[in-house]
């Protein structure tokens, strides 16, 4: 009997473990270049000044994502771009095509990878 609650100690010790883990690894996941590849986007790239690009090839355009000074500069700079598809997400603004373009909610897709 004394032999269960050290096994039990373990079994909950590496649940824990594998839960700090999995949630580790889903946020290092939610970066802007995991974001974008998620979207189905190519030619992922960092360009550096933390800004991060992807094409979709059909039809052709470019989502980028911005790191901006704080969550509500993203907000403000998102309801500026009023001409082109944008959301804010966290520090991240995310713009893509004009908005007569139909991104089938690309633009909307990574901006919700990104959010916290």
């Amino acid at each position: 009997m004394s032999d269960a609650r050290p096994l039990r100690a373990g079994i909950l010790t590496a649940a824990s473990l594998a839960t700090l883990i999995f949630a580790a690894s889903a946020s290092a996941s939610r970066s802007p270049m995991y974001c974008l590849k998620s979207a189905g986007l190519s030619s992922v790239e960092y360009r550096g000044g933390g800004i991060w690009r992807g094409d979709n090839l059909n039809p052709f355009f470019t989502v980028i994502v911005q790191k901006v000074a704080s969550p509500s500069a993203a907000r403000k700079d998102a309801k500026v771009a009023d001409l082109v598809h944008a959301a804010a997400a966290g520090r991240y603004l995310v713009t893509g095509p004009s908005r007569g373009t139909n991104d089938r909610g690309i633009t909307a897709l990574v901006a919700s990878c990104l959010r916290p």
